[in-house]
């Protein structure tokens, strides 16, 4: 990541709480509540105790800190900001890394308990390290896995005997069990600090050493009526969704001048950026496509305008006869992003989605044992883009 832009971005979002610093106490112990020794702990990431984050949640300036845990389990990480909550990481030899999530140290001292690794069949098990740039170890990055090599075709999501995720130790290392019919593993790795990547085709066997880099960076301004917007939600994802090369998706808030600051996208990634609707009052801000630049380059993505959203409304016809279940939800998404909406259908069928985009749209709603008549393979209504659309008659009829 671009040092400098990171202490920049600190300088101008957070605000000096040295005065009223706070210290987060705690104690690193085993499944048997005995102290682990040889430990450390660390600050992961931060978050603001209310409202969104203007920063991405490793930009704080507490991110990084740091203790060995003494010859007890007790550590202590000294100066933190009161107003923020944290995610800290605990590792030691031996044992699986482990967070405790959304700690306040306003609330006293805190305990992270570890498991001990599981000895598993080296045959099964996909091992490795992540360093950073300097080829230092990387702690606390996430390596997941991202699609596995069965034959030669490739397996998504929750497959049995497949571990979900895996937290890299102090020496920077993680482990992950594949299945007995799996051969090789893609692997996801997002790491603080640094760009996402997805590392492909390791082996069992073969110890992988996985090199991060830093990202890219993305700017904008939300606006409404020549007004900045603070506290506003914007969110991040690829425009290729496909999962052998997806991701995440990462999500940012604005500050009291509407300005927003994402850092350690993936370079030369084409996202969709938006504003999820519903999220603003009286409004909506239209997304937009922007291709990151090259590692440590940041891109200007201008100025985003809340403009005056639409109705879309209407209401659902059933066979004679039959009864509408309680608590039908009918869902709208966007063509372009993946900023889903879902109302409760009332009663008597209708239902109205307000501020929503002026794009082409889709909705989507299921009822048990029934069809959508003329709905395709998909069962999806579609919407056109423009203004409002207030007549919408989905039908349904019996299989």
């Amino acid at each position: 990541m671009n040092r400098r832009l990171i202490a920049l971005l600190v300088a101008l979002f957070t605000a000096s709480a040295a005065s009223a610093a706070t210290n987060l106490t705690g104690t690193v112990v085993g499944p048997d509540a005995k102290p682990v020794r040889d430990g450390h702990v660390y600050v992961y990431t931060a978050a603001p105790k209310m409202g969104v984050s203007p920063l991405c949640p490793s930009c704080y300036r507490d991110c990084g800190k740091q203790d060995a845990v003494d010859g007890k389990g007790r550590f202590a990480l000294n100066a933190l900001d009161p107003s923020l909550k944290f995610n800290v990481l605990a590792v030691a030899p031996g044992y699986e890394p482990a967070f405790a999530s959304n700690v306040d140290p306003l609330l006293g001292p805190v305990t992270i308990r570890l498991a001990p690794r599981a000895k598993a069949d080296a045959k099964r098990l996909i091992t490795g390290s992540v360093i950073d740039p300097d080829g230092k170890p990387v702690v606390g990055a996430m390596v997941e896995p991202s699609g596995v090599h069965v034959g030669d075709r490739y397996g998504y999501g929750n497959i049995p005997g497949l571990d979900k995720l895996s937290i890299t130790d102090a020496k920077g290392e993680f482990a992950l069990r594949i299945p007995e019919f799996a051969s090789q593993l893609d692997v996801r790795v997002l790491s603080r600090s640094f760009a996402p990547l997805i590392d492909r085709n390791l082996v069992p066997g073969q110890p992988r050493k996985i090199r991060v880099a830093d990202g890219s960076t993305v700017s904008g301004h939300v606006m409404r009526d020549g007004r900045p917007v603070e506290g506003a939600r914007v969110v991040f994802v690829q425009r290729n969704r496909n999962s052998s090369g997806y991701l995440g998706r990462v999500e940012i808030g604005t500050n009291e001048q509407g300005l927003f600051v994402m850092t350690n996208l993936a370079p030369k990634e084409t996202y969709l950026v938006y504003v999820p609707m519903g999220s603003l009052p009286a409004g909506i801000v239209e997304p937009k496509t922007i291709t990151t630049g090259a590692a440590d380059e940041s891109t200007d993505g201008g100025e985003w305008s809340v403009t005056r959203g639409r109705r879309i409304a209407g209401a659902l016809f059933l066979p004679e006869g039959v009864s509408l279940p309680e608590k039908t939800h009918i869902i709208l998404a966007p063509d372009d992003t993946a900023d889903v909406r879902d109302v409760l259908v009332h009663p008597d069928g209708s239902f109205v989605f307000d501020n929503v985009s002026t794009g082409a749209l889709r909705l989507h709603v299921r009822i048990p044992g029934l069809k959508l008549v003329d709905g395709g393979e998909t069962e999806d209504i579609a919407v056109p883009a423009g203004g409002d659309v207030t007549n919408l008659g989905p039908v349904f009829e019996r299989p």
